[in-house]
């Protein structure tokens, strides 16, 4: 499969899964987007595998991942300030409360998984 064929089936794959989670969350049922995500997954992993063509070059690789650093390395620090500034205010906004510790909760995951991966490949070598 070419790269040109590939980019449209991801598209209307993509449109599928925003179509079928948009009835679902109209309709109420939690279920069904949560299947269609997975099966979509699925689908554009084997879809992936069966593209010919270079899809990226390193040129693009280097790009995505000092992309990836910048927008990790501002939502920890944003994430974080503004979880600690819900908290601390939770004598005046006990609603905010919750915010603040799902978020700060949500930053300290995506520190353990950053180092996680970082621990992961600094042993594997980056082969």
């Amino acid at each position: 499969m070419k790269e040109k064929q590939f980019e449209r089936y991801r598209r209307i794959l993509t449109l599928a899964i925003g179509l079928i989670v948009a009835g679902s969350v109209v309709s109420g049922i939690w279920q069904v987007p949560l299947i269609a995500v997975a099966l979509g997954l699925a689908a554009m992993f084997v879809l992936r595998s069966r593209v010919t063509d270079v899809i990226e070059d390193e040129r693009v690789r280097g790009i995505g991942e000092k992309a990836a650093r910048k927008a990790f390395s501002i939502f920890g620090l944003g994430g974080a300030v503004v979880g600690g500034i819900l908290i601390s205010l939770r004598n005046d906004y006990p609603q905010f409360e919750v915010i603040g510790y799902t978020l700060t909760a949500t930053v300290c995951v995506l520190l353990v998984l950053y180092m996680a991966f970082y621990w992961y490949y600094n042993k594997k070598g980056m082969k």
